[in-house]
């Protein structure tokens, strides 16, 4: 039986590197685990654990995508281990889907001309095949793990049980990792390998990605329950939060670790009086833009007062905290609390604060926190968040994601 958890065989040629590594970048965005050459092959000899990675059932895999350009020809282990081997499995386990993508320059004729060179009665040649276009840009690798991501959850939906949550992960500090895998594993890990993300880099390719993933599943799985975790930066979190916000009708939790397990935390969860301290400073009226700072795991303050020099002036700034509590460890229900005073504040504020166009957060709270405080921004502007940096022995607030509303 086919593991629908588990990573895509990626089959390409050697000499199409960059255009399979675009491929696999927007496969990992897109909460797609991979099978490659490059980073899953042991020291053993290559063609003997292709095949055994390819046997029938082997629950390393869930599926395939065959990468096709002009040289494949000239490949004995494409034509006659790898795609034979995907073909067998999809013939033989139901759940086991393959995408064909065809290479810039390569039409459909071409692609059927070289697939039916594989040695076999069947053979992928008269498949249904994406283009990549005339360039390999980003928006048409999005187009192959677009449908590999809309099989997946499909598949994955239709085996759980009806009251059994869809699996999500969100990292970004190191490749995910978990004894149970997620159906969806989104890795961002490697855009902070050097440091953070640029503002471009987040608002342009990062989060319109992370929305494509939510609108996906709700399509692909109406009605199912997400369960989500991960080690992430607040503003990733926050930002997947706001992609699940509470208007839409999608019950998610995210488990929160601490002490050793996974506590789920839930905005619906009955609430109880987290101690949340609430103070608020009107500079002008006639302001555009409103700090937000909440100060649960640590006191945010002092970044935020050396970060303001890069910071606008603000027309009124509202302050979050738990005081001499601070540090404290959450339960799920004070966590609940806290997310609905956050909502509840914040929208007061800004109906006192009419000009109000931008909400800049600064955050030190748990991940699961970060990610409630997402799920009730539902009628907010503009939210500026902040990832928290150290330079020079310095903490400073650096600008992250800009979401909209």
């Amino acid at each position: 039986m086919t593991n629908p958890t588990g990573k895509m065989f990626v089959s390409y040629r050697r000499s199409q590197a960059d255009i399979a590594e675009a491929l696999v970048t927007s496969l990992h965005e897109h909460g797609i685990r991979t099978w490659q050459d490059i980073s899953d092959l042991r020291t053993e000899p290559t063609q003997s654990e292709i095949r055994e990675v390819l046997e029938v059932e082997n629950p390393e895999l869930a599926g395939g995508v065959v990468l096709v350009s002009g040289d494949v020809v000239d490949s004995g282990i494409i034509l006659e281990l790898e795609l034979p081997g995907l073909h067998n499995r999809w013939k033989n386990e139901e759940e086991f889907f393959v995408v064909v993508a065809l290479c810039p320059g390569i039409d459909y004729d071409d692609a059927n001309a070289i697939l039916s060179k594989s040695p076999t009665l069947l053979d992928f040649s008269d498949w249904n095949m994406i283009k990549l276009g005339s360039t390999a840009e980003p928006a048409a690798a999005d187009d192959v793990a677009t449908a590999v991501l809309s099989e997946r959850v499909r598949l994955n939906h239709e085996r759980l049980d009806t009251d059994h949550p869809l699996d999500v992960s969100l990292d970004t500090y190191a490749p995910p990792s978990y004894a149970s895998q997620p159906a969806i594993t989104i890795d961002w890990s490697s855009y902070f390998t050097d440091g953070p993300p640029t503002s471009y880099r987040w608002n342009r390719r990062l989060l319109p990605r992370l929305q494509r993933v939510i609108d996906l599943v709700e399509e692909s799985a109406p009605g199912r329950s997400l369960r989500v975790r991960g080690q992430a930066h607040l503003p990733a979190v926050f930002a997947l939060g706001r992609c699940l916000r509470t208007t839409r009708g999608i019950d998610a939790t995210w488990l929160q670790h601490s002490a050793g397990q996974h506590c789920p935390w839930n905005v619906h969860t009955d609430q109880q009086d987290s101690g949340l301290e609430i103070d608020f400073h009107v500079n002008d009226i006639t302001g555009s833009d409103l700090a937000v700072l909440v100060s649960v795991t640590n006191d945010v303050d002092a970044a935020v007062g050396r970060s303001k020099s890069s910071l606008p002036n603000f027309g009124g700034v509202l302050e979050l905290s738990l005081g001499d509590d601070s540090g404290s460890v959450l339960s799920a229900s004070e966590a609940a609390h806290t997310a609905h005073v956050f909502r509840q504040k914040v929208q007061s504020v800004l109906n006192e604060l009419s000009a109000i166009s931008t909400i800049h957060l600064f955050m030190a709270v748990p991940a699961g926190l970060a990610f409630l405080f997402g799920q009730q921004s539902n009628t907010f502007p503009e939210i500026q968040t902040y990832l928290l940096e150290t330079t020079d022995g310095a903490r400073t607030y650096q600008p992250a994601a800009s979401l909209g509303n």
